[in-house]
This record gives C-alpha cells, structure tokens and sequence, in this order.
C-alpha cells in the first residue's frame, strides 16, 4: 500500500545537504505474488511483493544504486526510471534490447544514476507489457514548491487493472494468420495508489466487492498533489468532487499555475498539482448537507468505454466510514471531447521565459496501423514497425557489430504524405508495413525538431498516441486542432513559454511537434507509452553521437548477442544465479 503523505523531515534533509549529495541504495526484488487490487485475486510480477513498488524519494544530486533482483522462474524484466535524464550514465536507462540485457531469471542487476532535476517522475518496468503492476512513483526534492505555506504531500497513482495475465495479453496482441487477432481490451477497473473498485456481477471469476480507500485531510490547508499517469492504456481524467486543483508541475517543470476542475493523466504523464482545503464553515455555507466527504473519481478518455476508479477525500472532523453524502459527480468532459483536452493540454505555460534554440534538422514521423505480410497487426511509425536486434542497440554501437548495425533502418520521413484524417485504406495505399530496428542517427549536440502525426486506425478508430522520449526533456511547440493537417509553414506562435517535457500528447486526427538538443550520446528510444501499442512495434530510437562520444561501459554490465563475442568476461563478473 502506498502512503498517502511524506516525511516533510525528507524536504529539511535537502535543504541543509546541498553541498554533499546522499548516496541511496536499495534491494528490489521482482516476484510474482497474489495480489487483490479492486476484489480480483491475480498473481502478477511485483517488486517487494506491493502495487505501486517501492516509492523512490531523494534531493537533487543524491547518488541512487538500486540492486533489482528477478526471482521470477520464467520472464526477463528490467527497470526504466522515466524522466530521469541518465547525463553520462545513459546505461541505466533501463530499456532491454537498447541499453541493456533483459535480467534474466535468477539474475540481477545493478542501477546506478544521480536525480537530475526536481519534481514528480515515476519508474516502471520496460519489459513486454510488465508496466501493468511494476511501477512506483519517485520523488525529487528541491523545487520549493509552496515550501512555506503547506507541510504534506498526496501521492497520486493513477493506472488501470486487468484481470488476464499480461502473457496472455501479449500473446493474443501477436497472433498471426490464421490465428485471430486479440486485443487487450478496456481494462477491468482504474486504480488510485494501488485501489481500484470493481462490480462482482461482470465476472466470473471469485471476487469480493471492495470499497473506495480514504484520503484524509485536514481543513484549511494546502496539500501538493504527485500525480502519475500509469497506466497501460486507458487516458486517465482526474477530479474531486467540489474541490479544484491548481497545476503548478508538468515533469520536473515548473509551470504558470493555473486551475482545473479535472485533469487529464495521460499515461507516462505526471504533475503536481495544489490542492486547498476548506474550513468547515466555509463548506457549511457552500455545501449545505455535506458530511465531510468528498468523491475523488477516475474516469477513461479519448474510448468510448472504460472503468471509473473512485476514492473519498476525508476530512479530519468527518470520523466517518460511510461514503460521500453527495453524489458521484457527472459533469466530467466527454470521452470524446478531443477540443477540450486540446485546451487544456495548451494551457501549460512554463513558470520562467525560455529561448527554444533554432532546430538543424526536422524528423516528421506519421503513425499507422498496419498488416505484416505474415498477418499480424502492427503499429508502424513512417511503414516501419519496430523489431529488435540479438544485441541492445548501444552495445552493439560501443563494440561496432557492423552486422546489426548495418541492418538498421532509417527513415525519417513520411513515404506517402497523405492526408491522416484517412485510414490508409481510404488514401488508397497499402497497409503493409515493413518490421526493422528503426533507427535515426543524430549528431550530438544537433537541435533536432520532431514532428508526429496521427492517423485513423485500419477499423477507422481515432487513437490518442502518448509519446515518450528517453534520456532527454523536450520543448513542446504546438499541437494541431483537430482534422488540421500540418505543412511546414505551420507558426507555433510565440515558444517563450514552452513547457519542458518527456511525454507529448498525440491526439486523434492531430499533429504535435517538439524539439530538444541531442545532447546526451547513446540510444534514445522513443515510443507510444501504451504498451500495447508498444509491443506491437509503435517505436523509433534515435542513436546519438558516435562510439567514443558514449561513456564507458560500467564493469558490471552483462553483454549480450553477438557483444558476448566481444566481451565475454565482463558477462562473468556481473551475473549471479539464484537457487529457486
């Protein structure tokens, strides 16, 4: 279970450690357990046997040396720390195939990076679709947001939860002909910190009805919000009920403040918000008839079916089990109200007045849903769907493995400009796609300008696509109305006030564009933070600067693919078997 307040001892500890960073070392040790989280056993991977894992909370500066331990007997995992920059210790970024070997059964691995920046990030697993229930939130002290006038912080986790197994998901996702194609489906219910709430009668399963989890607060005082977008699919809207919240962070960005009545939590996203609580006079007179009880209410977006997840803010003289005297609020944007997300998602404004440099180059990069000439379902980004190579991508470019590299594909631009409001059916094209390792080099240092586009799905669906970008943060320039087809004249309008980011929202029949520096050599992967979507090859990687430009191998890191042939030894001294 995850707390619901910090040790403000944690922000003091920052302010008078400056000059000498903490060193933080942790175990994590990834198991299946049997797991109830909305009244549905489940036996899925977690680490240190909770969901949400192991909150990670430190100042910036402190050195961070997780040792993460798979006791799993039949699946690989391996840990990303999302938005965490990795400068100079891009090896731990987390990502198998890219930076390194999955960690095998009964092996483990040693993560070692500094918190770069302050604010509200998050980890999870990077391993097929194991973000499901391997996540957690991470804290980075040292913004002072709002350090003198409140003393308590709210996590906020927001994902969702399925009741199959994440193999069985995975397996139906790349089914070939003649075996059907099985999506995942919407997800069973929304969670809030590791709860959800589900309605027995909709399964067959044995399940035990649950009840929304408390949030206690007192009156008359100002709470920031952690708020992480964690989900597998769903995009998350958050609201509670007669209270608004007043968005101060977007990813260690400190943003204008400004007020909503709900949030959208795309997943990958993650905020912090202020939350101000009434006196209880002052909701006496508001609202009359209140027990001091209030909905905190989850709901899907951008689907046209979905879970709610539901919670109750507690009010310190309320002494209550029972459940809100009012009524679960219905006034929540439409599912399909891509303006009002467009609106908001424009909103964010950055605190201080930044100069966005002059791009060199421009990537545009349009995403399809495709065939593969063998019969599976594919995403594909410019025709190209995603696979990897035996070695991880940055090992392969560290050894110079001339034979997988030489086997990468680059194309960075669209192949057939069309117009993405079409299917690709509809623009009379082929929905063949290609599968290969879809790499763009990039000079270090080059200012590179980055621009998606999103098309209809081949059933006609218009998905919302959330884009992550490693081991870099990113200017976001501009989004597109909806059915606006971007051309190269397209003005993004004044860019002082553009929000540093890792996570950009692709909305359905949009375009979103964005640029950051190369600045950081190694192998950046870039991807739709669905997993699903994921898995099924929605993915470019951009490869930055050359072999000597990437710092050097940490000795503890295992090779694999053809780099065992260059560096066999090192794979001896850094693996440990475990006896089950």
């Amino acid at each position: 279970m995850i707390s619901t307040t910090f040790n403000r001892a944690i922000l003091s500890a920052c302010l008078v450690t400056l000059a000498t960073a903490a060193i933080i070392q942790q175990t994590w040790r990834v198991d299946y357990a049997l797991v109830n989280v909305d009244g549905v056993n489940k036996s899925t991977p977690v680490v240190n046997g909770q969901v949400p894992g192991p909150t990670l909370t430190g100042c910036v500066g402190d050195h961070v040396r997780i040792r993460v331990i798979n006791l799993m007997t039949d699946q690989s995992t391996t840990i990303h720390w999302h938005g965490v920059k990795q400068s100079g210790t891009p090896w731990a970024d987390g990502v198998p195939g890219v930076t390194q070997c999955d960690i095998a059964p009964g092996h483990e691995f040693l993560y070692e990076f500094k918190l770069d920046r302050p604010g509200t990030l998050w980890w999870h697993s990077h391993t097929d679709l194991q973000k499901g229930s391997l996540y957690g939130l991470i804290v980075v002290k040292g913004d002072h947001v709002g350090t003198n006038v409140h003393r308590r912080e709210i996590p906020m986790v927001l994902s969702d939860w399925y009741h199959e197994s994440q193999q069985d998901q995975l397996e139906g996702l790349r089914r070939k002909l003649p075996e059907p194609f099985k999506w995942v489906g919407d997800a069973q219910s929304l969670t809030i910190n590791g709860h959800g709430v589900f309605t027995c009668s909709e399964t067959t399963r044995p399940c035990v009805e649950k009840q929304p989890r408390y949030i206690d607060v007192d009156e008359g005082r100002l709470y920031r919000l952690r708020i992480v977008g964690a989900s597998s699919l769903s995009h998350i809207n958050l609201g509670i009920d007669s209270h608004n919240l007043t968005v101060v962070e977007a990813e260690t960005t400190l943003v204008q403040p400004f007020s909503v009545r709900y949030l959208d939590v795309g997943s990958g996203t993650s905020y912090s918000a202020l939350l101000k609580t009434y006196t209880r006079d002052e909701l006496d007179r508001m609202y009359p008839g209140h027990n001091g009880l209030f909905w905190i209410q989850t709901n899907v977006r951008h689907r046209p079916t979905g879970a709610r997840g539901l919670a109750i803010l507690r009010y310190s003289f309320a002494h209550s089990n029972k459940r809100p005297s009012r009524p679960v609020p219905t006034d929540w944007p439409a599912w399909n109200d891509t303006k009002w997300s467009l609106a908001q998602a424009r909103a964010f404004k950055s605190k201080r007045v930044v100069k966005v440099p002059k791009a060199d180059r421009r990537i545009v990069l349009l995403g399809t849903q495709n065939r593969h000439p063998d019969g599976s379902l594919v995403w594909a980004m410019n025709n190209i769907s995603f696979v990897g190579q035996q070695t991880p991508l940055m090992q392969s470019v560290k050894f110079g493995i001339k034979g997988e590299t030489e086997q990468w594909v680059s194309q960075p631009s669209i192949p057939h400009p069309f117009d993405y409001n079409k299917t690709l059916i509809d623009a009379g094209l082929s929905i063949m796609a290609k599968r290969a390792t879809h790499v763009i080099r990039l000079r270090k240092g080059e200012v590179v300008e980055v621009v998606l586009q999103n098309t209809r799905a081949l059933g006609g669906a218009a998905e919302i696509h959330p884009w992550h970008l490693h081991l870099h943060n990113f200017w976001v320039l501009g989004y597109g109305d909806v059915g606006e087809i971007w051309h190269e004249k397209v003005n993004y309008g004044d860019t002082s006030r553009a929000v540093e980011r890792n996570m950009v929202m692709l909305y359905p029949q949009s375009w979103s564009a964005f640029r950051f520096v190369a600045d950081n050599a190694g192998v950046a992967n870039f991807h739709c933070h669905i997993i699903s979507h994921l898995a099924m090859g929605m993915r470019v990687d951009f490869r930055i600067g050359e072999k000597n430009d990437i710092p050097p191998m940490p000795k503890h890191m295992p090779v694999c693919g053809r780099a065992k042939r260059r560096r066999h030894r090192n794979s001896k001294l850094t693996t440990r078997y475990f006896d089950f």
